[in-house]
Order: C-alpha cells, then structure tokens, then sequence
C-alpha cells in the first residue's frame, strides 16, 4: 500500500533526527544524559578544582606585631627567627635579648653600618645615651614634624605632633591605622624625672618605638627618650634636651655683653656657664645633614625587605 511505505519512511527520519545531538555531532541521547549527570556531580570543571584545590592546602602567611606580612607560615618564620639568633650570638656572644630581631636589623649589614656611625657592638648601653643614628635604627617610626600643643584627651600628659615629613615606618600607620595621618599624639616626659619636656613650635626630628602598640583606638605613639633632634638658629641641629640650655647660654653671653656695671669676676663666670650649657646637646652637623645620614642608615639597613633576607650563623664579627 503506498500510504503504509509513505509513514513507514516519514517514521524513519523522524527518530534519525532526534537521535541527533544538540552540537551536530551523532552521540545517543542517553550517552549525552550520562555526561550532563557526570558534570552536574562535580560541579567545577577540572581545573579550577585543581587551583581551589591548592588554595585550599596552602598555608597561611604570618603579620608579625606591627601588622606588616612576613610572607611565610609559622613554621618558616620560626626557622627564619631561629637563623637570625644564632647568628645574633654568635657575633654578639654576650648580648641578651631580641633587639636586633625586633627592630629588623641587618646582621650582614655589620661592617656598613659601622661605617656610618652605628656600631651593633654598643647596642646595650642605655636609651638616652643613644645619638640620633642608633635611634634611627632602634625605632619604628622617624618623621619630620612640629610639636604644636600640649593635650590630655587621652588621659595622660601628650603631645600633639604635625606630621610634615614620614622617614620611616609609613606602612606601620597604613597597617595599624588605615591611613597617614596629619597629626598625631604621643606620650611626652613632662615631670619624668630625668627626662626633658617637649618643645612646642620647633620643628624636628622624632623618633619613636613600642608601635605594635599604636591601635585605632590608642592613636598615639611612645617617643624615644631624650631622642628628638630640633632644627635651630636656621641651619644647626641640637638634641632637644639642650635646646633650653642653649637659649640659657645666649641669655647669659647678651647679659654680660650688656650690663656695663657688671663686674669682670661675674661676666667670667656668665661665660663660663653660657660656654657649658651651650655644650649639651650640641650637635656638629646641620639639620639637613642629619637627614641626609639618617636616610642613608635606613637605606642600608632596608629593614622593609627584613623577612626577604638570609642569615647564617657561618658569618662572625
């Protein structure tokens, strides 16, 4: 019957076409249901559970106290810490503590630093005998800037310090405040016995320590003691505990030059105090070649590539 052969090929192409896959190719319908099934149950392809796979293992990296990524997990760090007092006493055998590790300084760096006014060798003698280059390595943070007031918000005798130059430790105030600020606070000596209240409305050099301490919500900073180097008489540098004395010493030498009546017994001894006051505190270099040194010790010792570096107890001094 030619209407039975008509449907029986009509029947025929029909089941040839949707044996067809989607992509062109002929691949049975159940085989294409069995690889959706499969995909569906990994979910990801291959490679990126590969990649999650590795992110998943990998450990962590460790901040260390002042927030800053040392790029390396406990484990390492530990051996990198290890490495670095080993050597530390073997160059230093009777030197106690981790001074140099808290303050990343270079041990291999020993010679050039030395070079520069900063013998590792003295690091044990007290914080106000330090000059202004082994503060400049025992500190965290070293900015130019200008006390401008004296300030009780916090509750204890501060400082107010506007910031105008950052030589040091920038990245600490990213890390600990989110930012750099313009000003900030630090806790000053006022009626510390021994130690010199801070001059208000003279720029200088400030450095300061302890800022694994510096949070959001304590702003504020510990000034080295009896660190800070102040610029004065328009080009010289002297250290902030003789900045009074110095004003003393011009005070006593405009006095003996002016008071005609005066007898030559006391203007002696005017110029003889004038002449030791005058003395403390001085330092024989101007105020931008305490930059210029202060910049090239910190350039030496590179501490912001600290945990890149190596060290080898092999090395001995």
């Amino acid at each position: 019957d030619r209407k039975v052969i008509i449907t029986a090929i009509l029947f025929s192409m029909l089941s040839v076409v949707f044996s067809m896959s989607g992509d062109g190719e002929n691949v049975p319908v159940v085989q294409k249901k069995e690889a959706v099934k499969t995909s569906a149950s990994v979910n990801l392809p291959a490679e990126q559970t590969t990649v999650n796979l590795a992110q998943s293992t990998a450990k962590e990296t460790v901040k260390d106290e002042f927030g800053i990524d040392t790029g390396m997990d406990k484990e390492k760090l530990a051996d990198f810490k290890e490495k670095y007092l080993k050597l530390d006493k073997k160059m230093f055998p009777g030197v106690q503590g981790t001074m140099l590790y808290d303050f990343k300084v270079d041990l291999n760096k020993y010679d050039e630093l030395k070079k520069l006014g900063v013998d590792l060798k003295e690091s044990g003698s007290p914080v106000e005998s330090k000059s202004y280059k082994e503060n400049a390595i025992y500190s965290d943070i070293i900015l130019i800037g200008t006390s401008i007031e004296e300030d009780q918000s916090f509750g204890y005798d501060m400082y107010k310090i506007e910031i105008q130059e950052i030589l040091k430790g920038a990245d600490i105030f990213i890390e600990k405040l989110g930012k750099i600020p313009k000003q900030i606070h630090y806790i000053g000596e006022k009626d510390v016995a021994g130690q010199t209240d801070p001059v208000i409305g003279v720029k200088g050099m400030y450095f300061f320590s302890n800022t694994n301490k510096l949070m959001k919500d304590k702003p504020y900073l510990h000034k080295r003691p009896e660190s800070t180097v102040l610029f004065f008489d328009g080009n010289n540098a002297i250290y902030e505990k003789g900045y009074q004395k110095h004003l003393d010493a011009i005070w006593y030498r405009n006095a003996a030059e002016q008071d005609k009546e005066m007898s030559d017994s006391k203007k002696k001894a005017y110029e003889r105090w004038a002449k030791a006051s005058d003395s403390i505190g001085k330092i024989d270099e101007s105020f931008e070649d305490v930059i210029v040194n202060v910049r090239k010790l910190l350039e030496v010792n590179d501490s912001k590539n600290f945990y890149k570096k190596t060290f080898k107890a092999e090395v001995q001094k």
